[in-house]
């Protein structure tokens, strides 16, 4: 057995976890600020926000996102791509190049070309519903965090959001 002292321990590190279930409308308002910062770059291209909105449209299972707890502030490991891309579809501009964020990459009748504002009211309450499922970690320690978000996220464990 390894001993050594950089590795984690769970007993030493997080304090608890749980699962919960959150709709997407509840993500929004909780992370609202981080979410409205247009610094912040949107890593899909077109083609794959739209996958992403059709999808929830469709019920096709998203997965899970991680949100860390550490000192009364709450940090998206995982999962910010997916709250923001409602977030922009919602608000009707791709942030890529600010053009209008419709569903150019549907092959679905309905869906098709579809902007939020276009869609019919039981679709807009199908995205605004639809829930995730979310991993809280509480933390203990500040030093952990970064190491925790490389794991759960090993390529963009840097770049994690946070709200206070």
């Amino acid at each position: 057995m390894n001993n050594n002292s950089d590795l984690i321990r769970t007993s030493e590190v997080i304090l608890d976890s749980w699962c919960a279930e959150a709709s997407f409308e509840e993500l929004i308002k909780i992370f609202l600020p981080v979410l409205s910062d247009n610094q912040t770059n949107n890593d899909w291209d077109k083609d794959q926000a739209c996958a992403f909105i059709e999808s929830i449209l469709l019920g096709i299972p998203i997965s899970s996102i991680y949100i860390a707890i550490l000192n009364e502030k709450r940090y998206i490991i995982d999962g910010y791509q997916r709250i923001k891309t409602v977030f922009d579809y919602i608000n009707g501009v791709h942030p890529n190049d600010d053009t209008e964020f419709n569903l150019s990459c549907s092959n679905n009748n309905e869906l098709t070309n579809k902007s939020y504002k276009a869609l019919d009211e039981y679709l807009k309450l199908r995205l605004k519903t639809a829930t995730i499922t979310i991993t809280i970690v509480r933390l203990k320690e500040e030093k952990k965090l970064l190491e925790l978000a490389k794991r759960i996220n090993p390529q963009k464990g840097l770049r994690m959001k946070y709200y206070v």
